[in-house]
């Protein structure tokens, strides 16, 4: 840590590849530095006061040196908190392992709070009243999100859906001889449409969803326009894989990678004179009538649209498979959504379709055992890019703050 004037620095080494909550503070004649909670007492440094410089952008993960960007933080950082006091050892070790949703954001004493759990994007939101929110700078293969498994977003009882805005066009099934759409769900009740491209009494595509016997249901526009249901039924309150597969001459429907119903159902491709219908997908509901219908009630999660036909050893093989990094590199993937924690609106699709969606009515992150997460889990992971790449193309990662002044 360093202040000016005069010159004083002060430092705690700690090993690499490892988390450590670190803080700072300075009580108005002393800084120190504290690492997980325990404070350097060797570190102690006096320090004065110095005039406010309101000029200078505030960034993370790097500074500016000669008016460009200096050297760059490499690893993962989360929890960033600004206090406008000196918090003493009790509140410290008190607010130290404190999850977003239980940390008072409005606290008068805090001027700046960044969990930095959004999961994608490039926002990085301040949950403090001043709402001096950040921009993500980032690129390499190696930066970005930093994904969690143990979340999944809630859909509230009051109702809740995720509109896929670009999608009409990008996944329309009716431009491949195959499809394949898998996702795992944990509903609270039945009757649960899980995705659609559909408008009802207007015109449609494809829907999946839980009827209200809690069998698995899927329905495609093409002949013979018959509605496939699953031979056995979907618990509620648990979790449980779902997936609908075409191979170009039959659907299949398949709960927990074993195969529960099939039916024969004629081929649309692109090269068919059937045109794809403006109709955006929704994940948690579809159209009726031009109105948002029914919603699905429960957790959802690891949502993957495929362009080709995974068998029952395909889906075995990889529904336990929770790997963002991996699973957004494979061939025809039209649309992956971890739904693994994010903001409060903005939905990530991982595919190169980049089918982004926005989050419509009252849900939430929370861990999948049902403590509330917040999306916590997730993190900002900086590249070990070297020093000296072009700025200007964001060659390294950081997060600027336009309003801290």
């Amino acid at each position: 840590m360093i202040r000016r004037p005069p010159r004083s620095t002060l430092s705690s080494s700690s090993a690499a590849s490892d988390v450590y909550k670190r803080q700072a503070r300075y009580d108005g004649e002393q800084m120190t530095v504290l690492l997980n909670g325990e404070e350097d007492l060797a570190a102690r440094t006096r320090s004065g006061e110095y005039e406010p410089d309101l000029e200078t952008v505030v960034h993370i993960g790097t500074w500016k040196r000669q008016h460009k960007m200096g050297k760059y933080f490499k690893g993962s950082l989360r929890e960033l908190r600004f206090w406008r006091t000196s918090l003493p050892d009790a509140r410290v070790a008190e607010v130290m392992d404190v999850f977003p949703e239980e940390l008072d954001a409005q606290d008068p004493d805090l001027a700046g709070y960044w969990p930095m759990t959004e999961g994608g994007g490039r926002l990085i939101q301040d949950k403090t009243s001043n709402e001096t929110h950040g921009y993500l700078v980032c690129s390499g293969p190696q930066s970005g999100w930093i994904h969690n498994r143990n979340a999944a977003l809630e859909l509230s009882q009051t109702g809740a859906y995720i509109e896929l805005p670009g999608s009409a066009n990008s996944l329309s099934l009716l431009h491949y001889r195959e499809f394949t759409i898998e996702v795992w769900v944990h509903p609270y009740k039945p009757d649960a449409p899980v995705i659609g491209k559909f408008n009802t009494h207007v015109k449609g595509e494809y829907k999946l969803y839980i009827n209200s016997e809690c069998q698995l249901c899927f329905y495609r526009e093409a002949p013979p326009f018959q509605l496939l249901r699953s031979t056995i039924s979907i618990p509620l309150h648990e979790w449980t894989h779902i997936a609908v597969s075409y191979d170009g001459a039959q659907l299949c429907l398949y709960i927990m990678g074993q195969p529960a119903g099939s039916i024969v159902s004629s081929q649309l491709c692109a090269e068919s004179t059937v045109a794809a219908t403006e109709q955006p997908v929704h994940i948690g509901t579809w159209h009726r009538d031009g109105q948002v219908g029914k919603k699905f009630v429960g957790m959802i999660r690891e949502l993957r649209i495929w362009g080709s036909c995974k068998s029952e050893l395909d889906l075995q093989d990889s529904m336990f498979e929770l790997d963002p990094a991996a699973i957004s590199c494979r061939d025809h993937l039209l649309g992956y959504f971890p739904l693994d924690g994010g903001t409060e609106r903005y939905i990530v699709d991982l595919s190169s379709n980049r089918n982004h969606g926005m989050l419509v009515g009252t849900a939430s992150w929370v861990w999948i055992d049902g403590a509330k997460g917040g999306g916590s889990g997730a993190a900002i992971r900086r590249s070990g890019l070297e020093e000296g790449a072009d700025t200007e193309q964001h060659s390294h990662d950081s997060v600027g703050y336009t309003n801290n002044k």
